[in-house]
């Protein structure tokens, strides 16, 4: 008969997607995001066009080249880092969660939406996703002539959505 307890561990989805990448990427991967912690983003770029150099399929530089962007409001520039990370792994939520950022600062409620429900599909354990996507759904009622209690309803089935997946956090 089995011991009936609480389950410590939620189910969530397992990411297989593991790169097998060379370590003097790495180094410029790890080299670049210091640098941005340190606030010196043109170098930062730098380490991390490296790293892409030295292993162009390289998933977390990709990611990370921008989101440096994104940070930069260097949009155009974005764009095309977080697809090429989104091509090589279309299954990571972060992409996702990026991209709906850059929607956001591009006023695109909308698709940030629709863009952040699709990462809560590939992660529903996540709560963030949940909370992305109603801010979306609030400032999309606040800049919408469509039918704004819907939309705040909507945002209010998300927020609940989060604080369930994160037990009231």
């Amino acid at each position: 008969r089995p011991i009936s307890h609480k389950s410590n561990a939620q189910p969530g989805v397992v990411n297989a997607f593991n790169q097998n990448v060379p370590a003097a990427a790495r180094q410029a991967l790890d080299a670049g995001l210091k640098l941005v912690e340190e606030g010196k983003a043109p170098e930062a770029i730098e380490n991390m066009r490296r790293a892409i150099q030295i292993f162009p399929q390289y998933f977390d530089a990709h990611l990370q080249l921008g989101n440096t962007f994104l940070k930069l409001d260097q949009l155009q520039e974005a764009i095309a880092e977080l697809d090429k990370a989104r091509e090589i792994n279309p299954n990571d939520e972060r992409a996702y969660q990026s991209f709906g950022l850059l929607l956001m600062k591009q006023r695109n409620y909308a698709v940030a939406v629709a863009v952040f429900g699709e990462a809560a599909r590939l992660n529903p354990e996540n709560p963030l996703n949940a909370v992305m996507r109603a801010t979306a759904l609030i400032h999309q009622a606040a800049t919408s002539e469509a039918d704004r209690s819907t939309l705040l309803s909507r945002a209010e089935i998300a927020l609940s959505q989060a604080a369930n997946l994160s037990e009231n956090k």
